[in-house]
């Protein structure tokens, strides 16, 4: 069936970033704990495909997820090999995880269903539109789909969680 969802990703909600693109591109653990907006891992290199797990190169605009706090960040320039500048300091903690996919800043932005885990309100960007629109859907069921396209899932008044997007 071609209206089958292939792929998920987690849902951090953020105010800022759009939904990355399902599929991992890298993962690992911080070595470095910062306050500041790096992101160094001495045992990944970020320049070379060939070291990667998955193969893939990251680029300025990927999105990184700190799965030890779920806190998310968008990627502004690769430094060396093994360190990143982000653009909001979320590693602050030697060996916190993160995991590395790509971003999506095309205009209509990520395609994705939302699965909602736990019920409550979702405030959402809508795939259609110029991105200025916000959709405050309330009262979701746990254990339901939003019958909906997005691009980005907010923090700010959403209070359901354990959220996954579709493609």
């Amino acid at each position: 069936m071609s209206d089958q969802s292939i792929n998920a990703i987690k849902v951090i909600p953020n105010d800022n970033i759009n939904l990355p693109e399902p599929g991992l591109k890298t993962s690992g653990a911080s070595t470095t704990g910062t306050a500041g907006v790096t992101l160094k891992d001495s045992s990944n290199d970020f320049l070379n495909s060939a070291t990667n797990p998955n193969g893939y190169n990251i680029a300025p605009g990927y999105i990184v997820y700190n799965t030890s706090t779920n806190a998310v960040a968008k990627i502004i320039t690769i430094n060396d090999a093994n360190t990143i500048t982000l653009d909001t300091a979320i590693m602050a903690a030697v060996g916190n995880t993160y995991e590395i996919y790509e971003g999506n800043n095309s205009a209509g932005g990520t395609d994705l269903n939302i699965y909602v885990g736990t019920g409550g309100d979702i405030q959402v960007m809508m795939t259609a539109g110029d991105g200025t629109e916000n959709h405050l859907f309330q009262n979701v069921v746990s254990g339901s789909f939003l019958p909906i396209k997005v691009k980005r899932v907010l923090a700010t008044s959403t209070t359901a969680s354990n959220l996954l997007a579709l493609r």
